[in-house]
């Protein structure tokens, strides 16, 4: 089950060095999830020590660490968390490379339209919930038995999880 309020809302964390596009970002996104925004790469891992998040969104293009850089550290601060790219630059292989590597789960261009960043996250999301409900189940199935009772079994079956268009 995802980390959520009492308003069963998951928790999205948007990070960039533009002030404007954390505000847009919080506007358009603020009825569908619980938004936290952060101005740089060390303000957001300083937040990711106190806050459990679902999705995290990072701009490439900052100044101190770049987005790949950031989400390579969110990665193992974070490692249920999934990771979304905003680039508005063609470093192409740099970006091909992270998602190999398992850095970003998608990146998006800037700009953006809309429809298709909602699209986006709400993909992101509904993959942090079926990791939730995978490392929840994998829970249930390690606990011990009850005294007296006999433990049952299931046989674990690989899953695949495909998200495109």
């Amino acid at each position: 089950m995802l980390q959520t309020t009492q308003s069963n809302k998951a928790r999205v964390l948007f990070v960039d060095d533009e002030q404007r596009i954390l505000t847009s970002m919080k506007m358009l996104f603020r009825r569908d999830y619980q938004v936290f925004t952060c101005n740089s790469g060390a303000e957001a891992q300083e937040l990711l020590k106190s806050q459990k998040v679902d999705v995290i969104v990072s701009d490439q293009r900052m100044p101190e660490m770049t987005g790949i850089e950031l989400l390579r550290e969110v990665r193992d601060m974070q490692p249920q968390a999934i990771r979304l790219l905003l680039t508005g630059y063609a470093d192409l292989n740099a970006i091909i490379g992270s998602i190999n590597e398992g850095e970003i789960f998608r990146f998006v261009s800037k700009p953006w339209s809309n429809e298709d960043l909602k699209s986006t996250l709400a993909k992101a999301v509904a993959a942090a919930e079926f990791e939730a409900d995978i490392e929840a189940n994998e829970a249930v199935m390690t606990q011990p038995a009850a005294a007296g009772t006999a433990a049952v079994q299931q046989e674990q079956k690989p899953g695949i999880l495909l998200l495109d268009q």
